[in-house]
């Protein structure tokens, strides 16, 4: 089973876990990471704390926006870590997608299928 964190400005991580538990049911392997009060450098420190406590298993981070801190941080920390994958801009059907398939699909695959369900759940209803 891939393994994610979510790494945000203030609450929000905590909160879209909590939603993604809500509608699918199941939150583990599901870790979070707030910038709250934090340095690049402590950020980057609680995020490799995160990464190396999943023992090698496939991960995704997401984060909330390219080129914030959390992205950053993120970013510069992953090169060290050949199974793990950065995806920018997480919204919840793309949160949710993820705990629900993240059993039936390996790293990339999972990666590709994240990112079409990010993009086609942004749409302007009438």
């Amino acid at each position: 089973m891939l393994a994610g964190v979510i790494v945000t400005h203030a609450g929000l991580a905590e909160a879209l876990r909590d939603a993604a538990l809500h509608i699918a049911g199941d939150a583990s392997n599901l870790s979070i990471v707030s910038n709250d009060g934090l340095s690049v450098e402590q950020l980057s420190d609680q995020v490799r704390r995160v990464l190396d406590g999943l023992g090698g298993t496939g991960c995704i981070v997401f984060t909330d926006m390219g080129g914030g801190s959390c992205a950053t941080a993120s970013q510069l920390l992953i090169r060290g870590y050949p199974d793990v994958r950065l995806v920018t801009g997480v919204n919840l059907p793309m949160l949710v997608d993820f705990v629900l398939r993240r059993s039936d699909l390996d790293l990339d695959s999972m990666v590709k299928r994240l990112l079409q369900r990010g993009l086609s759940s942004i749409q302007e209803l009438r």
